[in-house]
């Protein structure tokens, strides 16, 4: 329990996205796959359901393609912002604190006491 505490004196290239030193070029990688991943996924999965149910042709020309698109985006922004949300906390130093939510608080905390100085 007390390793969890330690702070991990790494960058984020370091642990979290060891092909590409720069962090815009990760994300913009690991959008790109997931982008990618997720539409094969999905538009696989939503036709074969469509099939199976024998939807009438008003599906396949209205209905299927803003789905397919809904549950992509969906995906791609999960996968995105998990490296996007992990590059940030890296960069904000909160490996530094054993609890980056008191950490953050204290931040905050301290931003509103100098302002009513």
């Amino acid at each position: 329990m007390a390793a969890l505490s330690k702070s991990i004196p790494h960058s984020c290239y370091e642990i979290g996205h060891t092909w590409h030193p720069r962090c815009s070029a990760a994300i913009l990688h690991i959008t790109q796959g997931a982008l990618a991943e997720s539409l094969r996924i999905y538009s696989t999965l939503y036709l074969i359901a469509a099939i199976l149910r024998k939807r009438k042709l008003h599906y396949y020309l209205h209905k299927l393609l803003p789905e397919i698109l809904q549950s992509t985006s969906f995906l791609t922004a999960n996968g995105s912002l998990y490296i996007v949300c992990f590059c940030i906390l890296r960069k904000a130093k909160f490996q530094e604190h054993p609890y980056p939510v008191s950490a953050m608080a204290y931040a905050v905390d301290s931003g509103s006491h100098s302002s009513r100085d």
